[in-house]
C-alpha cells in the first residue's frame, strides 16, 4: 500500500501551492546572524543538515530545499536553478510507486517504470500546466513526460487508484528527501543566506532562514 491515502490530493494543493515557490518567505523565525555575508559566493562551499518532525516524531519523505535570499529576506531571483535537461526514475513495483517522493528541478524528464506483471496507467491528478496521462502500458515499459514548471505534481495509477506518487518540481538544486528519521543533508552549497523550505503531504511546516558558511556544516531542525 502506498505511504499517503488519498486524502493526501487535497492537502497537498493546500500545503503547498504552486505560488509557494515564486514567493519570499512569509513568515519565518528570527535569525541572529553572527557577522555579514554575501548573498551567494561560488568560491566557498559549505553544507546543510538536519531532521524535519512533527513534534518528537520525524518526518520521512518531506522534500527540503534551500532558496537563496538578500539581507532583506527577499528571493534573488537571478540565482535561481535554470532549466535542467537531467532524467529521473520512478518505478512502479508491487502497486507502488518507488520513490513516492521525488525532487527535481525544472525541465526534468521523469521516466515511470512498469516493473510489476500488471499494466498500469500514470497520469497527472494535480499540478501545473496541462494535463498529462501517460496512458496504458503493460510490463517492461516506461514511459515518462517532461516536468517543466515549478509546483507540486500528485501522479495517480487509473488502474489502481490506490497508487499514489509525488513529483516536487523545485527551483533548486540545493535539496534532499527526508530519510525515515527525518534526516535530510543538502552538500556543496555556496556560502550566502538562504530560506529552507520544506513540503511535506502531510504537513505544514514552517520557512527558516539558512546563514551557509563556506568550510562548514549549518545544523537545522524544522518542528511542526
Amino acid at each position: 500500500m502506498n505511504t499517503f491515502p488519498a486524502v493526501g490530493l487535497a492537502l497537498a494543493a493546500l500545503l503547498w501551492p504552486t505560488t509557494a515557490l515564486s514567493q519570499a518567505p512569509a513568515a519565518v523565525g528570527a535569525v541572529a546572524y553572527q557577522s555579514p555575508a554575501p548573498v551567494l559566493s561560488t568560491g566557498r562551499l559549505g553544507s546543510v543538515q538536519g531532521t524535519i518532525a512533527r513534534g518528537r516524531a520525524p518526518l520521512d519523505q518531506a522534500v527540503v530545499f534551500l532558496l537563496p535570499v538578500d539581507e532583506a529576506g527577499q528571493l534573488v531571483e537571478d540565482e535561481l536553478a535554470s532549466p535542467s535537461r537531467d532524467t529521473a526514475q520512478v518505478d512502479q513495483r508491487r502497486l507502488v510507486f518507488s520513490p513516492g517522493v521525488l525532487a527535481v528541478s525544472p525541465g526534468t524528464y521523469v521516466e515511470f517504470l512498469n516493473s510489476d506483471d500488471v499494466r498500469h496507467n500514470v497520469f497527472k491528478a494535480i499540478g501545473p500546466g496541462q494535463d498529462m496521462d501517460m496512458g496504458t502500458y503493460p510490463a517492461g515499459e516506461a514511459r515518462g513526460a517532461v516536468f517543466d514548471q515549478p509546483g507540486l505534481y500528485v501522479m495517480l495509477c487509473h488502474v489502481h487508484p490506490e497508487m499514489q506518487a509525488f513529483v516536487a518540481v523545485v527551483p533548486s538544486e540545493f535539496r534532499d528527501v527526508t530519510s525515515d528519521g527525518g534526516a535530510f543533508e543538502i552538500r556543496r552549497v555556496p556560502e550566502g543566506r538562504y530560506v529552507l523550505r520544506v513540503w511535506h503531504p502531510r504537513r505544514s511546516l514552517p520557512d527558516r532562514l539558512v546563514e551557509v558558511v563556506g568550510g562548514r556544516v549549518s545544523e537545522i531542525e524544522v518542528r511542526s
